[in-house]
């Protein structure tokens, strides 16, 4: 099945977005998912407070593990001093997190942050890769039973200002393999607050993940 969406108003609460809209596909392959089951998530761009939530709502029923697109730390520093003196700055990956996660902590989003794993590739660094800098394009939400593919960012702008379009479909056992070997392939020394350790020195205790579940056909 595929989901389309374009141009329109800013949504001001979840309940404003279309039914048929891309997010609320990706919501109903999250609500299908088995309990305690895998939900595996590359992201370029993850910005949207909507998609944030949607992602840690799952973390304590589910094995929520996202691949993150890499962003320098001192770009997200440099967003949080640009925005506290009422000046316009790029929105970024990090700084949103942290924003949610400082918004909603009433909420006790801190602590359920924790149920969900995300490790980040460094690959816009001389070196990191044989080839240059590169970057980790995909955007793909894998399930047991669902895979979403297709241009739609977890971005504000994704959801209400451009032209975007997801896919839903039944996996193949490579997509699982796949996703498998790359989280892997970057290791626990990735993982998010690792990898900004002093953005994110607010959140004192060490993260306490879950086992993660692979995809793969044996796992199943």
């Amino acid at each position: 099945a595929a989901f389309y969406t374009g141009p329109r108003e800013w949504d001001n609460k979840p309940e404003d977005i279309p039914q048929d809209h891309p997010l609320r596909a990706i919501a109903k392959v999250f609500d299908e998912a088995p309990l305690k089951s895998s939900v595996c998530i590359k992201a370029y761009r993850l910005t949207d407070f909507f998609a944030i939530d949607l992602i840690l709502h799952y973390g304590p029923t589910h094995d929520v593990r996202v691949i993150l697109d890499f962003v320098e730390p001192g770009e997200a520093f440099r967003y949080d001093e640009l925005t506290s003196q009422g000046k316009y700055c790029k929105k970024n990956s990090i700084s949103q997190i942290k924003k949610f996660l400082l918004f909603f902590e009433h909420c006790n989003s801190t602590q359920i942050f924790k149920t969900v794993e995300i490790r980040v590739p460094i690959m816009q660094r001389p070196g990191c890769c044989p080839y240059g800098r590169s970057s980790m394009h995909e955007n793909i939400i894998l399930t047991d039973n669902h895979i979403v593919t297709g241009s739609y960012y977890l971005t504000g702008y994704a959801r209400c200002k451009n032209w975007e379009a997801v896919r839903v479909s039944t996996p193949v056992p490579k997509d699982g393999e796949t996703f498998d070997q790359r989280w892997e392939e970057l290791g626990e020394g990735r993982e998010i607050r690792q990898v900004y350790k002093d953005y994110f020195a607010f959140l004192e205790e060490k993260p306490s993940h879950k086992k993660a579940r692979k995809l793969t056909p044996a796992s199943k």
